[in-house]
């Protein structure tokens, strides 16, 4: 008799274990449907693609370039410097990599439809690709690190010419509207946003 209730304690505490197990994968299985659902409403909408700005003048006698690269629920915005007017030979590349969320559709004042969303900050992406550059940043101790030529290194949250760089996990809402192959934005800190920014991107 006692081996009997000893087999059966056995079995019941086997059973317990694969019920909880099974409870686990299906919430992970939830999580990714939801991570899957997201992405696919926002490949729906047409924002996966690359997405560049044009190419101008900087302050610092250098030309730069905003350029966007979103897949799926991953989003990239990129300002990248360069030598040369044409934006091919770049210099400097700052990546800010953002996990997105896609929020309710937004008609604009003029009666088209935007999208708003929310992006959380993942890293903060620098990079210099001049032994110049890279010589001047190690020289100012920059963000308190090493700098090597085409290694990127990860400022987000750190101290850098006196300003502290934006930490992961910070939230930016935005408005987006597309076009054709023309995308615009508006960004803000808090879930105020109701216009955009007159600049555009063209789909590469």
């Amino acid at each position: 008799m006692k081996q009997l209730v000893f087999f059966i304690a056995i079995i019941c505490s086997i059973s317990i274990l694969f019920a909880s197990c099974s409870k686990d994968e299906e919430t992970q299985t939830d999580a990714e449907k939801a991570e899957a659902a997201e992405a696919a409403a926002i490949t729906a909408i047409g924002l996966n693609g690359t997405w560049k700005g044009a190419c101008d003048s900087t302050s610092s006698g250098n030309y730069g370039a905003q350029s966007f690269v979103s897949s799926g629920t991953s989003f990239s915005a990129n300002w990248s410097q360069y030598s040369d007017s044409e934006c091919s030979t770049t210099i400097s590349s700052s990546i800010d990599a953002l996990k997105i969320d896609l929020g309710e559709a937004y008609t604009l004042a003029d009666g088209n439809t935007a999208h708003k969303g929310v992006g959380t900050l993942v890293s903060k992406l620098l990079t210099y690709y001049t032994s110049t550059l890279v010589s001047a940043a190690n020289t100012l101790s920059l963000c308190e690190k090493e700098w090597e030529i085409n290694t990127a290194i990860d400022i987000a949250g750190l101290t850098c010419s006196g300003s502290e760089e934006d930490s992961a996990g910070l939230k930016t809402y935005f408005l987006y509207y597309i076009n054709g192959t023309s995308l615009q934005f508006g960004t803000s800190s808090a879930d105020n946003v109701t216009s955009l920014d007159a600049e555009t991107y063209t789909k590469q």
